[in-house]
């Protein structure tokens, strides 16, 4: 201390010594005081602090000791060999608290009898957290204490502890070195889970800041690092923790240096951190394996499914409640929670979250019939089980067998009178069972759709999920494995029944933009609503799962699929659009080549009924290129006696857009047309399929300025005047070629060949004169024998149009082949007479092994020229043309068979029915057996590998008369 004194100007001498002694005396006063409280200060404050630790031991009702205490008169204190214990502690139990050294700094205030914590820094920390037999944390009592001590974060007062010493503040609190030991009988945990018992954190450095909460309730922030944990030894973790001392936590945070992991069921799985809020809670990197071999060393274990982050809200704690209450109101004491040790259904749980939010999942999982997957050591398979039986369908008032006598009796009675043809009627019943069959699995797939459907809304496991950032493997049963990536999902239950689950990925390989999907309910009983967008699905990729034919798709892409899905337990709704590109398909029933470079649009809407049993197609619409055909139709009776009402329509279009619509495949010898005009056309067919007779064709064709320039590059059909070759077969099947034409030297004209070889063709294969290259008659008989048989078993092709087959288009049956044939015909009719073309046809048609034309016939089968053969030998060549190798063996052995004999007879009674020749005629060739040439036939002797009688006899649909 330092008195400075200032006199006065020339003062008496006795003044001036009086203020020197008050000075002196001043300075003495000051000595002495500065001398007490040197030597007792130390005093007062040790003392003051024993009272302070006094009262924090009864307040928080625990126990401090310490080797050694350094009191300094700055306000500093070092404490050695702390320990702190609980005061109600059974024997034997650890203490809270234990510190190698503990320094604190503080503020004291002497003369206000005041000091105040600022800083606890611990070297050597060590608590430990346990809980008793009882039940009881052995912190519970410092806790309870502590939010009374410190709870108000701001103030003073005589509440204090140390009886009012201390201020109520919190310092900031560092701990160096720190272990943690906790020893809690670990949750109950869903999926089986299990956390060890005792947990050690080592080598922690932690610090812990206070500040002011809102109303001034202390808060606290905790950041702590520990070297090294029990749960994953050798590595350690991060964890940070903020809240009040009224017991409200605002977060608890921790993150591993290495992912935990921990056994569950047959798996592996872990985590790297963790993050629990008010409300809700979150866990890192999350990873699943995929099931461990019991059998074998696990080195390596593959990974299931690994998750960035999954949140769940609310709290956990929050969570559970939900979860026990539900639990009371099922059955058990309303709030009480499971019985100790008793696992939490995991889909309680889920059922009682708010919102669950995945961010970055990855899966891979494999499906199976039956909504069985690869995880289901874990979930639940999905509820897909057989769908509720269906109600039985009234059959109508005659029924269906009753249908199927009067249709087959009716067919009978067209046709002769023979037991042969009485498996025709027999034929024809199954095929409106085997076409209602069709509907009926198409009913029972309706039902099913709805209850999947149905299934995956009522099974929703949350009320709110939302997925981001998704990658999924996903394999059905019996198809490849597809690749998922940025999934966005969201599925949400609303009250009343109400769910939607919305979906959108792209698909590796699959898809060029994003899969869209969306699947609905509205609340109440309304039936569920799928809706679907794709674009740039490969169709190569979906092919094993696509039916018929598309499954031989090698090439091209979905360019777009828009479906709109609405089923019922009563039937269903479809409407959509799918467009697809550059398709490539071999289809052996359409071309023998791959139909290629496929582009076209499908539109329409479907639908289906099983009330009425109706099946409807409207608004129906294909396009390809300038191509558009518009199709409706319905069939009614669909599960009893199916009956087809079908309607295509295509509007006033270029002919030139029709033939370039139709794939390169379709027109291999008609490559290179060209034409002109338009062409409209109008098509109505109705099918009974329990009365096949009474098949309608309307057929309305309207060409207006019709004109071929040009039949391509590989057609010439005024040639036919003069000479043509075309491919055949040698006796022993070898390919060959033959040369014939009214110029070539084996050619036999018209007025050279017996009059009854004509009139026998035109019985036999079809009224040649009465139509213009194709026969509609033909087309729509060939198609009832066809239907009534479910097989092909009669074609028909017009005399013109086996000539064009025989010369241009070789005898594979394909729709290709069959298109080119009736247009050739009907320009081959356009541009030869009717005479030139039987000419043709008899000169270049098969007869038998390598016999070619009706002279080499005649000679070959009855050694005469063709004028000279007689009715029945003129029938009996017409008989064979239809399949002229296997007939053979007729001539081989010398006779036909008595079959085949009353087969020849009854042709030739319907030449005469129709007036091509008199019954004259036809009794003189009884008993219709011809004599082949040397009796035994043109090679001596048996036919190699002849046919038996059954395989050759005529054909079971007759001849009409």
């Amino acid at each position: 201390m330092v008195v400075s004194v200032v006199p006065e100007a020339k003062p008496p001498r006795r003044r001036r010594r009086r203020w020197l002694r008050v000075v002196l005396v001043v300075v003495l006063v000051l000595v002495a005081l500065a001398a007490a409280a040197a030597l007792g200060l130390p005093l007062l404050v040790e003392s003051a602090g024993k009272k302070a630790v006094a009262r924090l031991e009864d307040k928080l009702a625990i126990a401090i000791t310490a080797d050694r205490v350094d009191w300094r008169l700055s306000g500093e204190i070092d404490v050695y060999g702390l320990v702190v214990r609980d005061t109600h502690a059974p024997d034997g139990e650890p203490p809270l608290f234990s510190a190698r050294r503990v320094h604190v700094a503080s503020d004291v205030d002497v003369l206000a009898r005041k000091a105040k914590l600022l800083r606890v820094v611990v070297d050597g920390g060590e608590a430990h957290l346990l809980r008793r037999a009882d039940g009881t944390l052995n912190v519970a009592g410092l806790v309870d204490g502590a939010r009374g001590l410190f709870g108000g974060g701001g103030g003073g007062g005589d509440d204090g502890g140390g009886g009012g010493f201390l201020e109520r503040h919190l310092p900031d609190l560092t701990l160096h070195g720190a272990t943690i030991v906790t020893e809690l009988p670990p949750p109950s945990l869903p999926f089986g889970l299990e956390v060890p018992k005792r947990i050690e954190l080592t080598g922690g450095e932690i610090t812990v800041k206070p500040s002011a909460g809102e109303a001034g309730v202390a808060r606290v922030v905790l950041d702590a690092a520990f070297a090294a944990t029990s749960l994953d030894p050798g590595h350690g973790l991060t964890a940070s923790l903020s809240g009040t001392l009224d017991g409200r936590p605002e977060l608890v945070a921790a993150h591993f240096e290495r992912p935990v992991r921990f056994y569950l069921g047959q798996r592996v799985a872990g985590f790297s951190g963790f993050a629990w809020e008010p409300g809700g809670f979150r866990v890192d990197e999350l990873q699943l394996s995929v099931p461990l071999d019991p059998e074998g060393r696990q080195d390596t274990v593959g990974a299931a499914l690994t998750v960035g982050s999954l949140s769940v809200t609310p709290e956990p704690r929050e969570l559970l409640a939900r979860v026990r209450a539900a639990a009371g109101r099922a059955g058990g004491a309303p709030g009480a929670g499971a019985p100790e040790g008793d696992a939490i259904d995991p889909k309680a749980l889920l059922l009682a979250a708010d919102k669950l939010l995945v961010e970055s999942p990855a899966m891979a999982v494999r499906f199976a019939s039956g909504g069985h997957h690869s995880f289901e050591d874990l979930v639940p398979a999905l509820p897909l089980d057989a769908p509720p039986e269906r109600p039985a369908i009234d059959p109508e008032p005659d029924g269906p067998l009753q249908i199927l006598t009067n249709a087959n009796l009716a067919a009978s009675a067209r046709l002769t009178q023979q037991k042969r043809k009485a498996s025709v009627a027999s034929a024809g019943e199954a095929l409106d069972t085997r076409v209602a069959a069709v509907f009926a699995k198409l009913d029972a797939a309706s039902v099913r759709a709805e209850h999947v459907l149905t299934a995956l809304l009522d099974g929703l496991p949350v009320k709110d999920l939302e997925v981001t950032g998704g990658e999924l493997a996903v394999r059905a049963e019996g198809s490849a494995t597809y690749q998922l990536r940025g999934i966005a999902l969201t599925a949400r239950r609303g009250d009343g029944g109400a769910a939607a689950i919305t979906l959108s990925a792209d698909v590796d390989d699959v898809t060029r933009e994003p899969l869209a999907l969306s699947l609905s309910r509205e609340a109440g009983d309304a039936p569920p609503k799928l809706d679907l967008s794709a674009s740039g699905l490969p169709l190569a990729a979906l092919a094993p799962s696509l039916p018929g034919p598309l499954a031989r798709v090698d090439r091209g892409v979905v360019d777009k699929l828009v479906v709109h899905l609405r089923p019922s337990a009563r039937g269903f709704d479809v409407e959509g659009e799918v467009k697809v590109a550059g398709v490539r398909v071999l289809w052996p029933a359409v071309a023998l080549e791959p139909l290629a470079d496929i582009d076209g649009r499908l539109a329409g809407r479907v639908g289906w009924s099983r009330d009425s049993q109706t099946f409807t197609v409207s608004e129906g619409k294909l396009e390809r290129g300038g191509l558009a055909i518009g199709v409706n139709g319905t069939v009614s009776r669909a599960l009893s006696r199916p009956r087809f009402q079908v309607s295509l329509r295509l509007p006033q279009t270029p002919v030139q857009a029709v033939v370039d619509a139709l794939p390169r495949a379709l027109m291999t010898k008609l490559d290179g047309l060209r034409v002109a005009g338009e062409l409209s056309w109008a098509v109505d067919v109705a099918l009974d399929t329990g009365d096949i007779d009474a098949i309608a064709i309307d057929s309305r064709p309207e060409l207006d300025g019709f004109l071929v320039r040009s039949m391509g590059h590989g057609l010439n059909l005024e040639n036919l005047r003069y000479t043509v070759t075309y491919p055949v077969k040698t006796g022993d099947g070898a390919a060959s070629t033959r040369t014939t034409g009214p110029l070539s030297a084996n050619w036999v004209p018209l007025e050279a060949i017996s009059r009854y070889v004509p009139l026998a063709v035109t019985t036999t294969e079809d009224p040649f004169y009465s139509h213009s290259g194709i026969s509609t008659f033909a087309i729509r008989e060939s198609i009832v024998a066809n239907l009534k048989r479910e097989r092909f078993v009669r074609g028909a092709s017009t005399i013109t149009q086996q000539l064009v087959k025989n010369l241009f288009l070789g005898p594979q049956k394909t729709i290709g082949r069959k298109l080119q044939e009736m247009f050739i015909a009907w320009r081959l009719e356009e541009t030869l007479g009717k005479d030139e073309i039987l000419a043709l046809y008899l000169n270049v048609i098969e007869f038998g092994p390598g016999i070619y034309g009706i002279g080499n016939a005649a000679e070959h089968y009855f050694g005469k020229y063709a004028r000279d053969l007689t009715p029945l030998e003129a029938i009996f060549l017409a008989s064979i043309i239809p399949n002229p190798r296997k007939y053979y063996a007729f001539f081989a052995q010398g006779a036909v068979s008595p079959r085949w004999r009353s087969y020849l007879g009854e042709l030739l009674h319907v030449m005469v029915s129709r007036g091509k020749i008199t019954s004259e005629e036809a009794e003189s060739q009884a008993p219709y057996e011809p004599i082949f040439l040397g009796q035994d036939g043109g090679n001596g002797g048996p036919y190699p590998n002849a046919p038996d009688d059954d395989d050759l006899a005529p054909p079971d649909d007759g001849v009409e008369p």
